[in-house]
């Protein structure tokens, strides 16, 4: 297995499952119809969001989590101020780790925000090790006020030297501090293929394929959707230059208002531009993340 430099690894874990056609900010939509696209980046945002930090502190802790005593407790204060608790599976069917930022709340040191209550990650086994499960769910989680819901699950495989992880969310919801609500569900893989230079992370390439469909604030059902034979793809030497924003591949976005957009990330090189097309217009785009 590649040895990986953690920071770089795990950027890629969490900006390479977005299905963003903006950046982050949650900016208000031109009209009713383009808050699709909006929210359907909100909405993978803040699971990605949750995802990174489970990724993250499952990678730190993954022998931990192995360890042959199930009543062993470790805990410990992860990057974003949380406390980190493990309950190793020992000879159980499963282990628990529990990130919980209290009632209170925590304002990360990391990103700014300000998150409270808890995630939660039972596994069958380590992470990232085939045949290995990790559910993730949420309780009583807010982030910046907004109340973040949803359950997701992780399986990994190979396919010949790439690994294949396949993430399924069901209940995706965010409840806004206004009372308005956005919902989705999703279904993704993601295979990261190191190249077959074990030791090399420069080289390594993460694609990204799967469906996703909720409702926006308005009310408006959509869909979206990354083929397989278009999926996204970021390449680690392009992180630098790119700014995390997929190098190649295309994201079609569908409304209930019949209104269709397709995102196309270009093909393959080093930049962070994007050109999305509705209604036979077409515009070129700059992403952040």
């Amino acid at each position: 297995m590649k040895k990986i430099n953690r920071s770089s690894a795990l950027a890629i874990l969490a900006m390479s499952l977005m299905f963003s056609a903006c950046n982050k900010d949650d900016q208000k939509p031109a009209s009713s119809t383009d808050s699709v696209v909006a929210d359907n980046n909100k909405g993978m945002a803040e699971s990605d969001d949750v995802l990174s930090m489970s990724e993250t502190d499952m990678t730190a802790s993954n022998d931990k989590m192995a360890r042959m005593s199930a009543e062993e407790e470790i805990v410990y204060t992860n990057s974003y101020g949380a406390t980190v608790t493990i309950t190793p599976k020992g000879t159980n069917s499963t282990g628990t780790l529990l990130i919980d930022f209290g009632t209170a709340g925590v304002k990360s040191p990391i990103d700014g925000r300000t998150r409270k209550g808890k995630i939660q990650i039972v596994y069958t086994g380590k992470y990232r090790v085939v045949g290995s499960r990790q559910t993730i769910s949420l309780d009583n989680y807010y982030v910046d006020g907004n109340r973040v819901e949803g359950t997701k699950v992780l399986t990994h495989s190979y396919d010949n030297t790439v690994l294949v992880t396949s993430i399924k969310e069901t209940g995706g919801k965010i409840t806004f501090s206004d009372g308005k609500i956005l919902e989705w569900n999703s279904e993704r893989t993601r295979k990261w293929d190191v190249k077959n230079t074990p030791f090399d992370i420069t080289d390594d390439e993460v694609t990204v394929a799967g469906v996703a469909s909720g409702k926006s604030r308005e009310g408006i059902a959509f869909t979206a959707t990354i083929e397989n034979n278009q999926p996204l793809l970021w390449k680690v030497s392009c992180l630098a230059i790119s700014n995390y924003v997929a190098v190649s591949g295309v994201l079609k976005l569908t409304s209930a208002t019949g209104t269709e957009y397709t995102v196309d990330y270009g093909d393959g090189n080093c930049n962070k531009e994007v050109i999305i097309s509705s209604g036979g217009t077409s515009k070129a785009i700059s992403l952040t993340n």
